[in-house]
């Protein structure tokens, strides 16, 4: 029997890889080299580098998509052949107003109401689906449980913290050359990507009748955009955005079998060839409405095999081997750190919980973290 409070039969997708659209990077502050955003030491061997940053991309960034570059044939793609596994666009492209401290999500709204909050100071759950939970209070005001949160969307401006939050969305797709049920995610918090994704999947949705099987071409395209300028006004500028198209052997397919169907002098179907997957426009079985990835409230930590909702994370929710593997590639790479104890240490410091999806990030901070605690000592000597 399952346990009737955890386990509520909501379809979901194990996930393979993150497709990222850039990279990022931190300057030397000696020879200004661009140096990978976890590099201790540049190769002028000076050890002091400015703020991490990330540059856009001109293809996929593969390096976080384990298989992919040898499936493919191609290290660095301007072109994916994808599926979406889900009929829903909020299914295979969900988007929030989210803001972000570390790898923690503070709080998530859809541009009319806060669907997710938390006190960052205790990690309790505050906010849930447009009402608070519970009482709390912050320098916005004192707010009762059952008080409807509204979320001001581009405005940024009702609650104090908005002046952080910026829109997210999340590109959930299978790759036609892994033949494997498991998603690859492809971030973005570009404006002009989330806008014009949404457009081209409702019109394809409300053209073909589904997302789901249809055989997709995603697309990096150079494209001029405006975007504020330093001093005021706005520019013109380029930047790669995604494009999302069905593919073109597919559509001549379609459109032969649509002016096959719309012939009134056509022949028997039965003594044509028409592939079953184009006529049947109609799935005889829908998939369920909504998924767990859209469901499932992302709580301050991700343990590696799931969410986990309650308010403190369990031991055993973590992967002691991932966690022993992590720790000493932080001892490999990051002279400052002499054991696993002061690792440990430090992460307590900084607010950091390990998890398998956030090891890029939490590796970030340490190694922030390390570069400072060395400059700071060397300034103490001298």
């Amino acid at each position: 029997m399952p346990i009737k409070d955890l386990q509520k039969n909501k379809p979901g997708l194990a996930r393979a890889g993150v497709i990222r659209l850039g990279y990022k990077v931190k300057k030397c502050n000696k020879c200004k080299e661009q140096n990978y955003a976890g590099a201790v030491k540049c190769k002028c061997g000076n050890t002091k580098f400015g703020k991490i940053y990330p540059i856009p991309a001109d293809h996929f960034v593969l390096t976080d998509a384990p298989g992919v570059t040898e499936a493919i044939k191609n290290p660095k793609p301007t072109e994916l052949r994808i599926y979406l596994p889900f009929n829903g666009i909020e299914q295979n492209f969900p988007a929030y107003h989210q803001y972000w401290v570390a790898s923690a999500l503070i709080c998530r709204g859809d541009g009319e109401h806060i669907q997710y909050g938390i006190n960052p100071q205790s990690g309790d759950i505050i906010i849930r689906d447009g009402q608070a939970i519970k009482d709390f209070e912050t320098k916005d005001g004192k707010f009762r449980a059952g008080d409807i949160m509204t979320c001001p969307g581009m405005t940024h401006d009702t609650y104090t913290k908005c002046q952080h939050c910026k829109p997210n969305a999340m590109l959930i797709v299978l790759l036609r050359d892994m033949p494997r049920l498991a998603y690859y995610q492809i971030a973005t918090t570009s404006i002009h990507n989330i806008v014009n994704l949404t457009e081209q999947l409702t019109y394809i949705q409300e053209t073909i009748g589904r997302l789901q099987g249809v055989p997709f071409i995603l697309k990096l395209r150079s494209r001029k955009i405006s975007v504020p300028k330093n001093g005021g006004g706005r520019m013109r500028t380029e930047k790669y955005l995604l494009s999302l198209e069905v593919d073109p052997e597919w559509v001549q397919r379609l459109f032969t079998t649509q002016n096959q169907l719309a012939n009134p002098e056509r022949q028997l179907l039965s003594e044509t060839t028409i592939d079953d997957d184009i006529i049947d426009i109609e799935l005889s079985q829908q998939p369920p409405s909504q998924s767990s990835y859209s469901q499932i409230e992302p709580p301050v930590w991700i343990p590696p095999n799931g969410n986990d909702d309650s308010d403190e994370p369990d031991e055993d929710d973590y992967e002691t081997t991932d966690l022993d593997r992590f720790y000493k590639h932080v001892l490999d790479t990051i002279s400052w750190y002499t054991d696993p104890n002061h690792i440990s240490d430090t992460m307590t410091q900084l607010e950091l919980v390990y998890n398998l999806d956030d090891e890029e990030s939490i590796y970030d901070s340490l190694a922030q973290h390390a570069n400072a605690a060395a400059d700071a000592e060397a300034d103490a000597v001298a």
